[in-house]
């Protein structure tokens, strides 16, 4: 797991699926997926589902994403569910974001 110097939890790529079917398909993939990783699935802030999972990239780096679903379909109700579940994650210019 990343860490971040705010205490919250490093992120490099967000995933927000449009249905819960969706997403539930995304936690079956481990094509690239960091050795002996799965998929973490926490309780957000709402009480929704978020998802970790790291995966590694050329030149042995990793990228951790995060998943969610949307609640509603649509860019205001996407935007809303990602500031608040999504999960308050910051991004910032360079990559990463950060969940507290």
């Amino acid at each position: 797991m990343g860490g971040s110097s705010d205490g919250g939890e490093r992120i490099d790529v967000l995933v927000v699926t449009a249905i819960k079917l969706e997403y539930d398909e995304l936690l079956k993939v481990d094509t690239g997926a960091a050795a002996g990783g799965t998929w973490e699935t926490r309780t957000g802030p709402t009480g929704f589902e978020v998802s970790f999972r790291t995966f590694g990239v050329a030149g042995g780096a990793s990228l951790r994403f995060a998943a969610i679903y949307a609640l509603q379909m649509g860019g205001v109700a996407t935007a809303e569910h990602t500031g608040t579940t999504g999960s308050r994650a910051y991004l910032r210019a360079g990559g990463g974001g950060h969940l507290p």
